[in-house]
């Protein structure tokens, strides 16, 4: 996004094959200090995946909420870790990533609950704007389980992800000091949206399928723990895919809230 000559903010048009190509690019490019900077927890977390796997707790159980929190915030830390090599340049991070001594990580992790706490609320307002059509025309007790339902739900969760990629951009801004504001981030990636949707959250969902199919051939333990290790892999790399982007969208300035917030006042409402 650049400032044109009556100060107003002009939106920068996304390529989502340059973004995407530049992310792998700099990762790969970055690797070497990638690795030690984000290895502990990217491996944190597949150990926590494959630990809960193998001991089965209930969804509900004291012991699966004490995992989910370690690891969101691993999660967390490698994101941290790998929005700031990115944007800022190898020494922004200790060379064996992020402690969590910093109140930037934190921040990162009260920004990250936000978002989902957003996509929590999103998918039952969406959804009955989805299905209400459906369940005009299907029996009431087969509306989820209809082929309209379920190709409902893919609809569903394309526009939940639309609102929460939006919003993304204050992630990396918290990552690299930067802070953003959640309507900023909004305004931000105006006449963007779809294309920062398939970076940022279609993609990345697509990149499960392998996953899944190396867990489906492989028996049993190792299906699993190779299945882990390809998506501790894929981390970095759909990390970087937000970092490129808040990259591209975002001026630089020290001041970008408050450019932003007048820039909004002037312009018309937002359409895509």
């Amino acid at each position: 996004m650049t400032l044109n000559q009556s100060n107003e903010f002009s939106p920068r048009t996304l390529s989502p094959v340059d973004v995407m190509l530049e992310a792998v690019w700099r990762v790969w490019h970055l690797r070497s200090r990638m690795v030690p900077a984000i290895g502990l927890p990217v491996l944190c977390v597949s150990a926590i995946s494959i630990v809960g796997w193998q001991l089965g707790y209930e969804s509900n159980s004291i012991e699966s909420w004490i995992f989910l929190a370690i690891y969101s915030v691993s999660m967390a830390f490698a994101a941290v870790g790998c929005h700031r090599i990115i944007l800022i340049g190898k020494q922004a991070v200790p060379k064996y990533g992020v402690n969590g001594l910093s109140a930037r990580e934190w921040h990162f992790v009260g920004y990250s609950a936000l978002l989902v706490v957003i996509m929590l609320l999103a998918f039952p307002l969406l959804g009955a704007i989805v299905y209400l059509p459906i369940g005009l025309v299907s029996e009431p007790d087969k509306v989820f389980d209809s082929a309209l339902g379920q190709g409902a739900f893919y609809i569903l969760w394309i526009l939940v992800a639309y609102f929460v990629a939006r919003l993304s951009l204050v992630l990396p801004a918290c990552a690299v000091d930067k802070p953003l504001s959640v309507p900023n981030s909004w305004t931000l990636t105006r006449k963007n949206g779809w294309r920062l949707t398939l970076i940022v959250a279609i993609i990345p969902k697509l990149s499960e399928w392998p996953q899944e199919w190396i867990a489906a051939l492989l028996p049993g333990w190792w299906g699993t723990t190779v299945s882990y290790l390809l998506f501790a892999l894929f981390i970095p790399i759909e990390v970087a895919f937000l970092s490129v982007s808040y990259e591209k969208l975002v001026p630089p300035a020290p001041s970008t809230n408050k450019m932003i917030d007048d820039a909004a006042d002037r312009q018309s409402p937002d359409t895509e």
